[in-house]
């Protein structure tokens, strides 16, 4: 899940279809209501998803309800590995809500409060490629079962509660 929007939004869409990610891992791109974002049409028209329409079966854009949402698949994952929510920056207004529902995340851009590994993973978004490396690294790699995963979110959320808000307030 994210609210990216622009080239940060164009890179992730490029790493998670271009890597086959898009086969075992759906997608939601949160859009404010107001629009003030990627518009839906733009990411529709994205070229990867004209390259490779197969994708937008596992694309979700939601602008309704982020809270519901979050509660939602958090609760419904629960157990499993946690949801990843995938933060372009300080100025994300979904990422407190997504620490809160029980989401993994993981920074698009630097963010004083995330400590790489411990509370939630800093990538690089240099490069399509390089952001779809690091995903395949994690997703991959047996050192990050889902409970190690659940550990990492749950952190990030024990962190946010016992500080004085440290998402909005870095």
């Amino acid at each position: 899940m994210t609210a990216a929007s622009g080239a940060v939004l164009n890179s992730l869409l490029d790493a998670w279809v271009l890597s086959g990610l898009f086969y075992d891992y759906n997608l939601v791109v949160l859009v404010a209501k107001e629009a003030k974002q990627t518009p839906i049409e733009n990411i529709l028209r994205h070229p990867c998803l004209n390259k490779y329409p197969q994708a937008l079966a596992h694309l979700a854009i939601y602008n309704r309800d982020v809270n519901a949402l979050q509660a939602g698949v958090g609760n419904y994952l629960n157990g499993q590995i946690p949801p990843f929510y995938f933060c372009e920056g300080p100025q994300d207004s979904f990422a407190e809500q997504a620490v809160n529902a029980g989401f993994l995340i993981i920074a698009l851009n630097h963010l004083p409060w995330i400590k790489h590994t411990q509370n939630g993973f800093l990538f690089s978004k240099n490069s399509s490629k390089s952001l779809a490396l690091s995903l395949i690294s994690i997703l991959e790699n047996p050192a990050y079962d889902g409970e190690v995963l659940r550990d990492i979110a749950h952190r990030a959320r024990d962190e946010q509660t016992t500080a004085d808000s440290p998402i909005t307030h870095p």
